[in-house]
């Protein structure tokens, strides 16, 4: 199959994503097989292939915001059959059996692991998940305008220069979620701004009860995407255009 692969992170203008036949893989015990339609690309894939990211191991298939058609069914599989169509987001896999997971925090377990970083995502022709992992689509959103609803409608933004903004807005003894995976610096912040009983907080990913809760409030509203769509192998540019801020809305490979 065709994939996209990070060999060794490095600045995007120096394209390192390099396009490479790879071995199809099997699903194991679990586990199904997607053949990917479209890939979400993601300020974190950013990150990932420029190292900002620790990156467990390379080389590395980046991609999280994965919409595809399962293919092949591992042993004990029965949450999916052939031919349904399913996403994949970064949550990748947790151990469902920590004081977090058994606490309906797995977002937080120790042993998580994610699409794309530690484990091959979604530029790629064919990817392999957990069932348990792989969410059910709503019919109203084509491929392209599920994809970023499996990151970027679950998640929002990796600038730090908005938090002060944002807290400007925020009522005394309200909440200031940040649900992104990488920020860049948050500036100083008047002390003003968090008096009141403000309160500041990160939020480590999300759960598989959000995307799923998430993705059905999505379908009634119904939100719509708006979404600029590339070949594959244009993955390098898009990554560069999106560096550049010259992306309108989502950027979506089409594989």
């Amino acid at each position: 199959m065709k994939a996209m692969r990070l060999h060794q992170p490095g600045l995007i203008a120096d394209e390192p994503l390099v396009m490479e036949e790879t071995r199809l893989p099997t699903p194991g015990p679990g586990q199904i097989r997607l053949r990917v339609q479209m890939c979400g690309v993601c300020h974190t894939d950013l990150h990932t292939v420029e190292g900002e990211l620790s990156l467990p191991d390379l080389p590395l298939t980046p991609g999280h915001q994965v919409v595809g058609v399962v293919d092949s069914l591992g042993e004990g599989v029965s949450r999916h059959q052939p031919g349904d169509r399913a996403g994949v987001a970064w949550l990748n896999w947790t151990c469902g059996q920590c004081f977090e997971c058994r606490s309906g925090l797995e977002n937080l377990c120790s042993q998580v692991r994610f699409t794309g970083l530690h484990e091959d995502g979604g530029y790629a022709e064919y990817l392999v998940v957990d069932e348990r992992f792989a969410f059910a689509l709503p019919d109203i959103f084509s491929d392209a305008e599920a994809a970023p609803l499996l990151c970027a409608g679950i998640t929002f933004t990796p600038a730090g220069w908005i938090i002060p903004l944002a807290l400007g807005h925020l009522q005394p003894g309200g909440t200031l979620a940040i649900n992104a995976i990488h920020l860049s610096p948050i500036p100083e912040i008047p002390y003003h701004l968090i008096y009141g009983e403000r309160t500041l907080r990160s939020v480590a990913n999300f759960t598989r009860h959000d995307a799923e809760e998430f993705l059905r409030l999505a379908s009634e509203i119904p939100i719509r995407s708006s979404v600029e769509i590339y070949p594959l192998e244009k993955a390098n540019t898009v990554l560069q255009r999106l560096k550049a801020s010259q992306i309108r809305g989502v950027a979506v490979l089409q594989i």
